[in-house]
């Protein structure tokens, strides 16, 4: 994770330029590759990945990954916008505990 995160930082986030570097890094390239990939993809989004790449992928597997990966973005926005409501929520009631705690009795 360290030398991904090195080569996002050093390339500046480039999805494509990061990917290259930790494909041709040496050691255990491939997975520091998957991981600046990843990080950069989450970062950017798919549209920073060539389309020649994506549809080389989909081929060789065989598999349109597109509908997946629509269907696990929108579940992770769900999650965060539960998350952040249920947060908010939180904040309100510590909020009006905080300022009963303060009136005088």
């Amino acid at each position: 994770m360290p030398i991904a995160l090195g080569l996002l930082i050093v390339t500046g986030g480039d999805y494509e330029a990061s990917v290259l570097a930790a494909a041709n890094y040496g050691r255990d390239n491939d997975s520091i590759a998957g991981m600046a990939g990843a990080i950069a993809g989450a970062l950017h989004g798919d549209g920073a990945i060539r389309p020649a790449w994506i549809e080389r992928i989909n081929a060789a597997n065989r598999v349109d990954f597109d509908p997946l990966a629509r269907d696990l973005a929108a579940l992770a926005d769900r999650l965060h916008r539960r998350r952040l409501t249920a947060d908010e929520a939180r904040h309100r009631l510590f909020t009006e505990l905080g300022s009963q705690s303060t009136r005088p009795s």
